[in-house]
């Protein structure tokens, strides 16, 4: 009986099975944009967004052991959790997409892993992606602009919601400075000669 390798697939593992595989180690930040953008990116996709986590978790488990221990709730607990949650989505997208931690089905690339081929078909998925976000972006502000001019309020604590909104547009510029980033260094390994 032999023990498959760590990407080896198994015999249980059919084509278009989603495998778990080491991540590539994420590269150092060697120009100055990439190295603002990764410090950028650890406070709010990291610290923020762990500390909002944190404190979600906390304020639901509180509402709980209020509601159960004392027969009291708190006043307005889905709107801090609407607004928390807002933020905690859309701030991380840049620091998830430089340590590619999201999901991926690459069922084409992995057919085609180590040729020109899959490198090429990577580049063009980064492009449509790096168009997406970018597309996103622009609407992130529109929608920013629009709940601020009309002063849209949570329903029960009737907190504003554009303080959170600005996320949205941020989340998705900073996402697209690191696609664009990661195009270039995807353009620059595609026209690196083999040796």
């Amino acid at each position: 009986m032999t023990i498959p390798e760590p990407n080896e697939p198994t015999a249980e593992q059919g084509a278009g099975q989603v495998t778990l595989e080491e991540k590539a180690p994420v590269a150092k930040p060697t120009s100055w944009p990439d190295r603002i953008l990764y410090k950028i990116e650890n406070v709010v996709s990291f610290y923020l967004i762990g500390g909002i986590a944190l404190f979600i978790m906390l304020w639901i488990a509180a509402e709980i052991f209020g509601r159960l221990a004392f027969n009291h709730t708190f006043y307005g607990v889905v709107d801090v959790v609407e607004i928390a949650v807002l933020v905690l989505v859309f701030a991380s997208l840049g620091g998830v997409q430089r340590e590619n931690s999201h999901m991926t089905m690459d069922l084409l690339e992995q057919s085609l892993k180590g040729k020109r081929a899959g490198q090429i078909l990577r580049l063009i998925v980064r492009l449509l992606t790096l168009v997406v976000a970018l597309i996103f972006t622009h609407q992130g502000i529109l929608a920013f602009l629009c709940s601020y001019q009309a002063n849209i309020q949570t329903l029960a604590l009737f907190w504003p919601i554009w303080p959170a909104m600005i996320f949205i547009p941020l989340g998705f510029l900073m996402l697209t400075i690191r696609l664009s980033i990661q195009f270039k260094q995807d353009i620059a390994s595609l026209l690196k000669p083999k040796g």
